[in-house]
């Protein structure tokens, strides 16, 4: 059981392995003194033919610790290999050679070719090896400082050494790298320049723009641009100028002087517009020079005049006191219409009341009326008439 104290767990013996259904077998020892030998069964469920041996062992000793605290990791490993072979129903016979193969370190073997699962399993085998031949201080044969020196011929290693860097187009491969210090990175099995060098005479430098120090005119990446040898920099060639409005390398750039490059000519990049064109732009749908959004300039110019739409202060005050009376009369609008409908509603209310009352009065039976006749008609009698 994984409660079972870390006293009683004991010292390993043996390790074995039932094919079905997967089940490690661990013969134990108790720490108690005099105490019988045990045997601990631990079933494998979650092994499948894909699973990886080095995570399911990390689960097999977070359940059953610590009765696998004192079980190596590479025999661990290659029982659960064994497990795993034997799921496809062979014989232990047939898979335990293959699994040593997989255990077994071979100094001529490429590391680097390996998987990441077949490699955790050799550097478990070293772990083990190195564990039963390392001295450690609190054992009695322990010697501080050991110097050794070896008979027979020595063998070149070609690890932390200049001489194992190949040079440009030449075979490269992760132990046997490019050397960085000639700007080169291994490409598809060959020494080649790094994205921001060129080559110069079979050597890689660096790419430079305007105004930093370069050896050749290939070195300089900017456009109508070359080195110039008197000064070793990289300026603009001949009939080129740099921009007027910045001599920083990150926004100077090399233009036509002279009559070249005006408003309307065709261009690759702005580099082709003329110098003196500070606000100028080469779109790439239409290849012509033209003057940047907000400016202006006519074809064949070169000039670039900035799009004025600021108004003068008057045009100001008039919109603003125009704007301010819009929203008086909104203002007066809305109270206007709410009083005009809170009259209607009251209207409404009296009108219903009065319709009520009207016809509560409409079931009374009208009052009796007389008719008064004129006195000058004394023939005539007064008449009480009834509806």
């Amino acid at each position: 059981m994984t409660s079972t104290a870390e006293g009683e767990a004991g010292r390993p013996v043996k390790l074995g392995i039932r094919l079905s259904p997967p089940c490690l077998l661990l013969v134990y020892r108790p720490a108690r003194s005099g105490a019988a030998l045990r045997l601990r069964k631990m079933p494998v469920k979650s092994l499948t033919a894909t699973s990886n041996c080095a995570r399911v062992a990390q689960e097999l000793r977070e359940r059953h610790r610590p009765h696998l605290d004192a079980v190596p990791q590479n025999k661990l490993l290659k029982m659960l290999r064994v497990l795993q072979e034997g799921l496809s129903g062979g014989r232990v016979e047939d898979i335990l050679p293959r699994v040593e193969l997989e255990f077994r370190v071979d100094p001529d073997e490429d590391l680097n070719q390996l998987s990441t699962e077949l490699l955790d399993r050799k550097k478990a085998a070293m772990d083990e090896h190195f564990n039963r031949q390392v001295v450690r201080p609190d054992q009695p044969e322990f010697v501080y400082d050991v110097r050794q020196d070896f008979d027979g011929p020595k063998q070149h290693s070609g690890w932390d050494d200049d001489a194992s860097f190949v040079g440009l187009r030449e075979s490269c491969s992760c132990d046997i790298g490019c050397d960085v210090t000639q700007n080169l990175v291994c490409a598809g099995g060959e020494c080649i320049c790094q994205p921001d060098s060129v080559v110069v005479n079979m050597t890689c430098l660096l790419k430079s723009h305007y105004n930093e120090t370069c050896g050749a005119d290939s070195q300089c990446a900017d456009t109508h641009q070359a080195c110039d040898p008197a000064v070793g920099r990289c300026r603009c060639q001949p009939g080129y100028t740099e921009t007027a409005d910045s001599q920083s390398y990150l926004t100077a750039i090399c233009r036509p002087a002279g009559e070249r490059g005006r408003l309307g000519e065709n261009c690759t990049t702005v580099a082709d517009c003329n110098w003196q064109l500070e606000h100028a732009s080469c779109p790439a749908s239409q290849r012509v020079c033209q003057c940047q959004p907000f400016y202006y300039g006519e074809t064949g110019g070169l000039q670039c005049w900035e799009r004025k739409w600021r108004l003068p202060w008057g045009w100001w005050i008039a919109v603003c006191l125009l704007s301010a009376a819009v929203i008086v009369i909104g203002l007066a609008l809305i109270i206007t219409c709410a009083v005009k409908e809170c009259l209607r509603s009251h209207q409404r209310s009296r009108g219903r009341v009065a319709v009520v009352t009207g016809d509560i009065r409409d079931n009374q039976p009208p009052p009796p009326y007389i008719a008064v006749v004129d006195t000058k008609s004394a023939a005539s009698d007064a008449q009480q008439v009834s509806p």
